[in-house]
């Protein structure tokens, strides 16, 4: 189990380098349109679709007139114009993205007839302005620019002069906007807003007991959100600690780090962005949730939800299983994007509604089916309280009862730690309730620290039950120090014991003021998030009460706090609670399995905080060389060949070698040279070095010794001219969940280079994958991910091509392509290095060739001068059985094969061919032909001690395969 956790956590590492990733996009570049934002016509960024991008000028806010400008794409279907207006949809992105992000579901939208708008938001992609977390006088008040753009555009569809029939739909971030944009401007006709937050403050830094964001602060998350604006500094210059964040969301981030908490001021500028008492559009308005969302809870969306109706928006609300980051991910394909297809369809085009539109539910997941229920609730929820009747002792195998038998009004006693550490690890942002795996405290027999929790369950419930809406806990509470901080969270426990955080939610409480004698305890009351869970027959309720969490901020000064555990009532609300819970008995449940010793219970935050360590690393390097690559614009690739064909050659390699920790050494003292214009194949049987030696090249492994220039540059990882090199080498390294073309986006875009310098539409039509390049990569067969990953490499037309095994899984039309686009490319003075095992590819599409033997080089040269090296022989008589036994008794059965209509003979030296002929005469048969072949396969062979299988009487090579 604890390997399980530590691949959990590394997973989370990485996903926190991804994040931080994100936040290293280069700054704003010159906008390819003015600020008249007439646009221009580009290279489709959509398939079957007219695309135009667009210099969008605002204000900088209210109170400052400068303007800044925002990148807009506009793409249009084919058959809308003037004469056929269509309405539109804008796709806002999330947080750390930009409109990019958005093309595979453009895509999708165009196909069904509308106009797509996708901004960057200010701060993000080629905007300029800085990030201010969705201000409503800011990036609200953008979205009100870009509708009057729309409105004023002669293709699209108009309610009136200068309102556009208009969608806005955004996942988190852009899901905020898009409500904070519905609610300025009534234009807005219907919004689609997925993990969206109702108030910023409340869910960054919750309090289940106390005022509005004066809670403990969710430190993995923020952690998350805010390393990124350290890391966006422009190449070149001096890396800005706030990067292209606002200076007030800057300084909110640091206090915030600091304090464990937000202050005042922090709190007034999460205010600029919280939906509350502000949501009074009357736009058809789509929610759509994670039941396991820990950065915006479910009640975030339940509060929209509710205040919407009120002011007379038709509402729907889709709750479904998962976190954060995956429930967005998810309503771009599948059941969710029909949903959201069907919403669009109703209120853009005025289409009947269907049941998968239907307004005024709230519609989740339960048992596998969805169950539907009418929006707003019903007042007539049943309510059921719970309280601790008895301690029962827990099953076998569990922690010395004894220790947990004493009377149900002896108080427990909890430590808060110095410095908040070691502290429960339970859910990890982005992952929710680690991803599914359930509750970490059935992983590692307790994610709980000993002596810093509390635990009970309740009986089996007699039959499933729905829990929806809010629980409510009261306690009797004393406390060394004034200050307390408990986290708070309820499990379904099912009969196997394995344990899942009902919403992934653990509800901090901070108080103050609290006394310090249990005898005259503090009574505090305790309201949880909204929750909609359904309990099946045979769970169990686990309730938990712990002094630490490792995704908040801890308290540090180290006490004692003691509850009355006579006192615990838990209230919860819902559907056949009454009948499944019976009696309502709270009981001692199975704190954590067996007596683990210190260092187990030290193990989870020891992997978490090296899970931030690998993010951090992974962080670091990235930036490292993003910052040591130039992000010049690339000169056309006529002049950049001709460029290259005058410098320095493209590859010199001298003296490389490469030794292994185990001793292995698998190069050894290569030299190669690679000139501008060859088209080089590069040969070598397994484990002679080939894809070793490609690694060191590209500056993915460091060689032990020896030297390598690439046009002229020393090589070394995140030198500037990796831009100047295609690569496809073990694998493309495809992202599963995007579309094809996504990911060639991604791709290129990681560099920080302008897209309209990929080439991107001929390097798709090299892919040739039709409509599967708008599938999600992990639909593709292998072959067509490799053909994607050829198509990755050709990006932006480099001037040097490293290719590993190109054709492995192509099929033979494939194969005959990929010759000759290489032919192709050398012609036009491309130079490309190919390692591949199909030699007769080589002969026929390379130029030069090399042969790697052990990890050197055994010969290198044009092909033809290596094949006119083979000592091979090719004989017809007028019988093969009789020549083969006798030629087979002069060199070896070995060296002689039938192929054909004649045997082929490996000759040790040229020289004795006339011994071959004489032998064969003198035996009295007859031969018609001899004479030598000068092939790279024979060559080959005989350069790498490789030989020619020995083929039985009446078998010909052909029929051996």
């Amino acid at each position: 189990m604890l390997i399980t956790l530590l691949v959990v956590c590394l997973v989370y590492g990485l996903v926190l380098g991804l994040a931080l990733w994100r936040g290293t996009r280069p700054g704003p570049v010159a906008p390819q349109v003015g600020p008249s934002a007439t646009g221009t016509t580009l290279a489709p960024v959509v398939p079957g679709a007219r695309t135009e991008l667009v210099a969008l000028e605002v204000a900088t806010s209210l109170s400052d007139a400068t303007p800044i400008e925002l990148d807009v794409a506009l793409s249009f279907p084919d058959d809308v114009d003037a004469s056929r207006p269509a309405p539109v949809v804008v796709l806002l992105h999330g947080f750390a993205s930009d409109r990019t992000s958005q093309l595979a579901r453009a895509a999708d939208l165009v196909d069904d007839g509308f106009i797509v708008a996708m901004p960057s938001a200010r701060g993000a992609g080629d905007s300029g302005g800085t990030v201010s977390l969705a201000d409503r006088d800011r990036e609200g008040r953008d979205l009100l620019a870009l509708i009057d753009l729309l409105g004023a555009r002669e293709e699209v569809l108009l309610d009136a002069p200068g309102d556009p029939r208009v969608a806005l739909v955004g996942v988190s971030y852009g899901g905020g906007l898009a409500l904070i944009a519905a609610g300025l401007d009534q234009r807005v006709d219907a919004v689609v807003a997925i993990t969206a937050w109702h108030d910023l403050a409340a869910a960054l830094a919750p309090n289940a007991a106390g005022a509005v964001g004066t809670g403990p602060l969710k430190v993995g998350w923020t952690s998350l959100l805010f390393t990124a604006r350290t890391l966006a500094g422009e190449d070149g210059e001096p890396l800005e600690r706030c990067g292209r964040f606002a200076a007030d969301v800057c300084a909110l981030a640091d206090r915030a780090a600091i304090e464990g908490t937000l202050d005042a001021e922090g709190r007034a500028v999460l205010a600029r962005a919280s939906l509350t008492g502000r949501l009074s559009s009357t736009a058809a308005t789509l929610l759509i949730h994670g039941r396991g969302d820990t950065l915006f809870s479910v009640d975030q969306a339940l509060s929209n939800a509710a205040e919407l109706s009120r002011s007379g928006a038709p509402v729907r609300i889709r709750l479904v299983a998962g976190e954060h980051g995956p429930v967005g991910r998810a309503a771009t394909e599948g059941v969710l994007a029909a949903e959201v297809d069907a919403w669009l369809a109703r209120w853009l085009r005025g289409g009947a509604s269907d049941g998968a539109a239907a307004d005024g539910v709230l519609v989740h997941d339960a048992d596998g089916a969805l169950t539907t229920e009418p929006w707003p609730p019903r007042d007539d929820r049943q309510a059921l309280t719970l309280s601790i009747t008895e301690w029962r002792r827990p099953a076998a195998g569990m922690q010395d009862p004894a220790e947990l038998d004493r009377s149900p009004t002896s108080p427990a006693a909890l430590i808060a730690p110095a410095g908040g550490l070691p502290a429960s690890v339970t859910v990890l942002p982005g992952l929710g309730d680690l991803g599914g795996f359930g509750d970490l405290a059935s992983l590692v027999g307790g994610a709980d620290i000993p002596g810093q929790f509390l635990a009970v369950e309740s009986e089996p419930l007699a039959r499933s039950a729905l829990l929806e809406g809010q629980t409510t806990l009261t306690l009797d509470v004393a406390a060394e120090n004034s200050d307390v901080q408990l986290f708070v969270r309820l499990s379904a426990v099912g009969p196997g014991g394995r344990a899942t955080i009902i919403g992934s939610l653990v509800a901090p409480v901070r108080f103050t003021g609290v006394s310090s004698e249990i005898a005259s305890p503090t009574r505090v009351s305790v309201t949880m998030p909204s929750v909609v869970h359904r309990l099946a027959a045979g769970d169990r309720l686990r309730l938990t009460l712990s002094t630490t969490d490792q995704a908040f901020a801890n308290l540090r000064a180290p006490g004692i706090v003691e509850l009355d555990t006579s006192s615990v009532r838990l209230t919860l609300r819902g559907s056949d609670l009454d009948v499944a819970l019976a009696e309502g008995a709270m009981a001692v449940g199975p704190v954590p399995r067996g007596a683990l010793r210190d260092v187990w219970m030290a193990a989870p935050l020891v992997l978490v905080v090296l899970a931030v360590l690998v993010g951090g690393i992974a962080a670091a390097l990235i930036v490292g060389l993003r910052r040591n690559a130039r992000r010049l614009p690339l000169a056309p690739v006529t002049e950049r060949l001709a460029s290259s064909a005058a410098g320095p050659p493209p590859i010199v390699i001298r003296g490389l070698v490469k030794d292994y920790d185990d001793g292995t050494r698998a190069v050894d003292g290569l030299d190669l040279t690679v000139q501008s214009g060859q088209v080089v194949g590069l040969l070598g049987p397994n484990g002679a070095g080939k894809t070793t030696t490609l690694r060191m090249l590209l500056g993915l492994i460091a060689p032990t010794s020896g030297s390598i220039e690439v046009f002229g540059q020393p090589m070394r990882p995140g030198h500037p001219v990796l831009e100047r090199i295609g690569s496809l080498v073990e694998g493309p390294g495809l992202v599963p969940d995007l579309s094809g073309r996504d990911n060639l986006v991604l791709h290129w875009r990681s560099g920080g280079r302008p897209l309209a310098e990929a080439d991107l539409e001929w390097a798709l039509s090299v892919a040739d994958l039709g409509d599967a390049i708008h599938r999600p990569v992990r639909t593709y067969s292998h072959g067509m991910a490799q053909r994607l990953g050829i198509a990755q490499a050709l990006l932006g037309r480099p001037e040097l091509l490293v290719l590993d095994e190109p054709t492995d899984g192509l099929d033979p039309e494939q194969i005959r392509a990929m010759r000759r686009l290489l032919v192709r490319l050398g012609a036009e003075g491309h130079t490309v290095l190919v390692s591949s095992h199909l030699l007769a590819e080589v002969e026929q599409t390379c130029t030069h060739a090399v042969v790697v033997l052990e990890g050197r080089v055994v010969a290198a040269g044009p092909v033809s001068e290596i094949g006119e090296r083979a000592r091979t022989l090719v004989v017809e008589v007028d019988d093969r059985r009789r020549a083969q036994l006798l030629l087979a008794e002069m060199f070896g059965a070995h060296m002689v094969a039938l192929e054909g209509s004649g045997l082929v003979v490996s000759l040790d030296d040229p020289g004795r061919a006339a011994d071959v002929v004489a032998a064969l005469v003198g035996a009295g048969l007859r031969v018609h032909a001899a004479s030598p072949r000068g092939r790279l396969e024979d060559a080959f062979l005989q350069l790498t001690g490789v030989t020619q299988p020995t083929v039985p009487a009446g078998a010909t090579r052909e029929g051996q395969r």
